[in-house]
């Protein structure tokens, strides 16, 4: 953080105080481009096959822009995961899911597919706990694109100072 106080000729502290809100803009346009490409390449690349599949797009949807604003003295924006899929927090940082036990309410028999392809029919099925694997789509994503966040601000803080 830089602090510094000026005072006397009216005209330079203007001319600054111009140029500081010029930098802030061109950051926080800067921010937004960045977070556009991070937020396609989350949705494109590490959600349609490099770390996860989509099976209904709900995931895919969930990946938010959060529009860069300037309040105050600092410029923050990003790239999140919405509420309507909180099952991606589960994909990105790993963790255990407890299963309670099912039991059929409107049909006779439970029905689903066994693990070798076969019909299973059954009057339940046992409470379990599935253990998922980290598979980061938002952190490694981010951690790829740091470099590239950082050099479009550092171009947007000379662009505008000039």
């Amino acid at each position: 953080m830089i602090e510094f106080e000026l005072r006397g000729d009216t005209e330079i502290i203007a001319r600054i105080t111009r140029t500081a809100n010029r930098v802030a803009t061109e950051i926080q346009r800067a921010l937004n481009t960045a977070n556009t490409q991070l937020q396609r390449h989350i949705v494109s690349d590490k959600l349609s096959g490099q770390v996860l599949q989509s099976h209904t797009g709900n995931l895919k949807r969930s990946i938010v822009q959060i529009p860069a604003a300037i309040e105050g003295d600092s410029v923050a924006g990003g790239v999140g995961l919405g509420a309507e899929a909180p099952y991606g927090l589960v994909h990105e940082f790993g963790g255990t899911i407890h299963i309670p036990e099912v039991r059929p309410t409107s049909a006779r028999a439970l029905h689903w597919i066994g693990k070798s392809g076969e019909e299973v029919f059954a009057m339940r099925a046992r409470a379990h706990d599935v253990v998922m694997p980290e598979r980061s789509f938002m952190r490694s994503s981010f951690f790829e694109f740091r470099d590239r966040i950082e050099t479009e601000i550092r171009t947007a803080i000379h662009e505008a100072a000039v």
